[in-house]
């Protein structure tokens, strides 16, 4: 269940971003709302249509429904080459939107002095507006944390630890703000 919840995990960075949103009173609230209206609706729609195309029975556990789906509508082409091409580039996305967001976290953190260093990691790059050098040490770590895990298994270890402890911090912030 947490990597359905790292798919919609790019929603916690709006936070650090929401600095450089334009118009920020309306672009936010209408972005939110359409977003996670598409997403369920299609949720919602991508179920029905695997579930209207494979009888339960039929559903094997050992491969993705979306898969099999695919398979058996579109061919094996589809089903074992176009599809997990896109299962890559969603989790592209994701990714892009957890570096960005962390290095504007990082950013902010060094110009406020939070961070050894804080005068560097704080500086915006002159030609493209960006925190080059908390960028580059999130990319550095991000890369670290893809390489070092034993092969094979680090993308499924990465999300485990991470989601494991941020669902807990969620739940406490969620806690917090009821209790207030």
């Amino acid at each position: 269940m947490t990597r359905l919840f790292w798919s919609w995990e790019g929603w916690s960075n709006v936070g650090y971003v929401v600095g450089e949103v334009k118009n920020v009173k309306r672009n936010l609230p209408l972005s939110l709302g359409l977003a996670m209206s598409t997403l369920a609706v299609l949720y919602i729609l991508a179920n029905v249509a695997y579930f209207s195309v494979i009888p339960l029975e039929d559903i094997d556990n050992g491969t993705l429904l979306a898969a099999q789906f695919m398979n058996k509508v579109f061919g094996k082409t589809v089903g074992q080459i176009i599809l997990p091409i896109c299962i890559g580039l969603s989790i592209l996305g994701v990714v892009m939107s957890e570096l960005f967001g962390g290095g504007r976290l990082m950013y902010t953190a060094g110009k406020t002095g939070f961070v050894p260093y804080g005068a560097v990691l704080g500086e915006i790059h002159p030609r493209f507006g960006t925190p080059i050098y908390a960028l580059a040490i999130i990319w550095a770590l991000s890369l670290v944390f893809l390489f070092a895990p034993p092969p094979g298994k680090a993308f499924d270890l990465l999300v485990d630890l991470v989601q494991e402890g941020m669902w807990y911090f969620y739940a406490l912030t969620a806690f917090g703000v009821i209790l207030l």
